[in-house]
Order: structure tokens, then C-alpha cells, then sequence
């Protein structure tokens, strides 16, 4: 939070939204796992892809940057 404060003039003038996507994956993913799905083969598949996602699209943020 203090980061992006600081640093939102720097953020503004890059590709932001692939950031705020990412973001928004890695929450979809740590709510999924905070949620204990009974089926291991289920959690891991529905929880892996938008950690992998999010993975993706902060290495493309940080490319861009």
C-alpha cells in the first residue's frame, strides 16, 4: 500500500492494468486455498491456475518496466 503511494506517478505512466490483473488473480488464488476444498485434485487445479496467471502477468508487468 505505501509502495503504490508512493511510487502511483510511476505506476500511471505503465501498463497498470496488467498489474492490477495480477493482483487480482493472487487474491483470487489465496481465497480459494483460505476456502479448504475437500478435493485435493479440484483445489490444486482451480487454485494453481490463477497463481500461475497472476505469475505470468507480473513477469510481463515487470518486462514492460
Amino acid at each position: 500500500m505505501i509502495y503504490g503511494l508512493a511510487f502511483w506517478w510511476r505506476i500511471r505512466q505503465t501498463y497498470y492494468q496488467i498489474f492490477i490483473i495480477a493482483l487480482a488473480l493472487l487474491t483470487l488464488a489465496i481465497t480459494i486455498d483460505f476456502l479448504q476444498i475437500k478435493n485435493r485434485g479440484l483445489a490444486s487445479l482451480i487454485e494453481g491456475i490463477p497463481k500461475l496467471l497472476s505469475t505470468v502477468n507480473l513477469a510481463s508487468y515487470f518486462w514492460d518496466v
